[in-house]
C-alpha cells in the first residue's frame, strides 16, 4: 500500500450534508493535479507534494471549465468573480497552513473549500457567483453557524484560526448549552 509504484487510488464516496457538492470526481481531479499521489491511511490523504496550495490554485483556476448544470441539479458553473474571490481565501489558509479536504464548485453556483476532521466537526468556505463569500462551521449532530468573510486581512487570518480551532474541537454547542 505504501509503495512508490502505486498507480491508482480509489476514493471513497463521502457523504455528509456537502453531498450534492462533493463528488469523487471532483476530488481526484486536485489529487492528480500534477501528477501527484496520495495514500491513504485511516482516513487521512497525505498528499506528495513541495506545495499543496500552488496544486489547489491551479485546480481552482481548472473550476472556470465547469458547466452549468455539472451536478445535474441545476447548479451555475462558478463564475470568474467567484474564482477571483477564492485567491485571498486560499491566501489565507496558507499563512495559516490550514489545508482544505478538497475544492469543489458550490452547489450554490461558486467555489467551496471542503474541510473534514478526525472529530464531528466540518467546515465549508463559498465563495458565490454574487461575490460574497462565507464560511461554514457544522457539525454532525446539525449545529452550523455561518460567518461572513471578511475584507480585511488581519479578520481573515483570525477567522482561518477560528476555523482551524473549530475542527479540533468535539463540535458547536448547541443553544442554550
Amino acid at each position: 500500500m505504501y509503495s512508490a509504484d502505486v498507480k491508482e487510488v480509489r476514493v471513497p464516496e463521502i457523504s455528509d450534508t456537502f453531498e450534492r457538492t462533493s463528488t469523487p470526481v471532483w476530488y481526484e481531479t486536485v489529487l492528480k493535479a500534477q501528477g501527484e499521489w496520495v495514500v491513504s491511511f485511516a482516513g487521512s490523504r497525505y498528499l506528495k507534494s513541495q506545495n499543496v496550495f500552488d496544486a489547489l490554485g491551479s485546480e481552482i483556476d481548472r473550476l472556470l471549465q465547469t458547466p452549468d448544470n455539472w451536478n445535474s441539479y441545476g447548479s451555475p458553473a462558478p463564475s470568474e468573480l467567484a474564482v477571483k474571490n477564492t485567491y485571498p481565501i486560499l491566501q489565507a489558509l496558507r499563512v495559516k497552513l490550514v489545508q482544505p479536504e478538497r475544492v469543489l464548485p458550490s452547489a450554490d453556483g461558486g467555489v467551496a473549500f471542503i474541510f473534514v476532521s478526525d472529530t464531528i466537526s466540518r467546515a465549508a468556505i463559498e465563495s458565490l457567483n454574487g461575490g460574497n463569500s462565507h464560511v461554514l462551521l457544522y457539525d454532525l449532530d446539525g449545529n452550523s453557524e455561518t460567518i461572513e468573510w471578511p475584507t480585511a486581512q488581519d479578520a481573515q487570518l483570525n477567522l482561518v484560526s477560528k476555523l482551524a480551532a473549530h475542527l479540533r474541537s468535539d463540535g458547536l454547542a448547541t443553544k442554550g448549552e
